[in-house]
């Protein structure tokens, strides 16, 4: 899995974030970004299939499977471009059907499928059968407008800005994302780290319920209105504040059912130990999506190396408090640490993004 998340980010290194960041209607630029990612696809998909032929250790499902994991690795290649360029031109709809279709694919190969396949087998059957069916539709969406090839000098410099931070971004996102385990794991132990991922199946809820619901929306409206600052900085507040609100509401709702929430969800025994995280997590969750939708506005415009900072302050604020409150709280602790480092992120966040309209005036 270590693999195959390496060539996901081998695979875009950044790319895609400058094709919906482009505001030149060139076709070129699309046609550059299908071929530079199915190129990259098929080296990263050759990659997996020798390190899962040849690597010791390796189970016989994994080794047997090599081919079809490589296959995964080139169909999410093909549907990228699509993907892209049907969220620039709003096709929002076209993209809810394709993405309702993929999971039906998924869902029916688990519920349909062959009933003696190995857990393994089944999972990767219904994996291939989402991103197959992916590929082909949106493919059909706008993929295959873009296929062919170019190679302009001016097209290659604009998406090297891109790919120069973009995959030491993913490298360090990450590791980002492990950090807060690693934390637990080395200052508190097996138990703690139990307990704090359990919180996180609910910590998810408010981000589920507020920037996701709108993101794909306002990362289209911002790369389409980033040369008018006025339009921007009234998309920009629109935006936060509806992901504010909407997570404050949420937040406030799960608070007020909390105890009969975690009973039905997780048990008795499993809603005593994790009502007192709560309110330790109860910053994070308010905040978290803010800082969300503060990121995916520097994504719009192309800002990658904004985005790329925002990443190493979060993950420095995690690293220098995390031990700190991890060693004497636990779980408790680790959330404490997140809170207050989301807090200081949204700080650096409204000053950077104070600075950069400063500047287009």
């Amino acid at each position: 899995m270590l693999v195959m998340g390496l060539a996901c980010i081998l695979r875009d290194a950044g790319i895609t974030n400058g094709l919906i960041a482009c505001v030149d209607p060139d076709v070129r630029y699309a046609r550059f970004h299908f071929q530079a990612v199915l190129a990259s696809s098929i080296a990263c998909a050759f990659g997996v299939f020798v390190v899962a032929r040849v690597w010791p250790g390796l189970v016989g499902e994994i080794v047997q499977s090599a081919g079809w994991l490589a296959l995964l690795v080139i169909l999410e290649g093909l549907s990228l471009t699509g993907t892209a360029m049907a969220q620039k031109r709003f096709r929002f709809r076209g993209l809810a059907c394709v993405e309702m279709l993929a999971v039906g694919a998924w869902l029916a190969v688990l519920l349909l499928g062959n009933r003696a396949a190995t857990g393994y087998w089944l999972l990767l059957q219904a994996r291939l059968a989402e991103v197959g069916v992916r590929a082909v539709l949106v493919g059909a969406l706008e993929t295959w407008k873009h296929a062919g090839f170019t190679m302009e000098r001016h097209i290659l410099r604009y998406y090297a800005r891109f790919a120069r931070y973009g995959a030491p971004h993913a490298l360090v996102e990450n590791g980002v994302a492990q950090v807060d385990s690693l934390l637990l794991s080395a200052f508190s132990g097996v138990y703690e780290l139990g307990l704090y991922e359990r919180i996180q199946q609910f910590i998810r809820i408010p981000l589920s319920l507020s920037v996701n619901l709108i993101d794909k929306v306002a990362l289209a409206s911002y790369s389409r209105h980033q040369n008018e600052p006025a339009s921007l900085r009234r998309l920009l507040r629109m935006f936060t504040a509806a992901t504010f609100f909407a997570s404050l509401a949420v937040v406030g709702i799960l608070t007020l059912i909390l105890p009969w929430f975690l009973r039905w969800s997780v048990g008795s025994d499993w809603a005593g130990r994790l009502g007192p995280l709560w309110w330790a997590a109860v910053p994070v969750m308010i905040l978290r999506p803010t800082v969300w939708c503060l990121g995916g506005f520097f994504q719009g415009i192309g800002n990658i190396r904004s985005l790329f900072h925002f990443l190493l302050f979060g993950f420095a604020a995690v690293v220098a408090i995390g031990p700190v409150m991890v060693l004497p709280f636990g779980a408790k602790g680790m959330l404490l640490t997140q809170g207050v480092a989301h807090l200081l992120l949204l700080g650096y966040q409204f000053r950077l993004t104070r600075r950069w309209f400063g500047a287009q005036t």
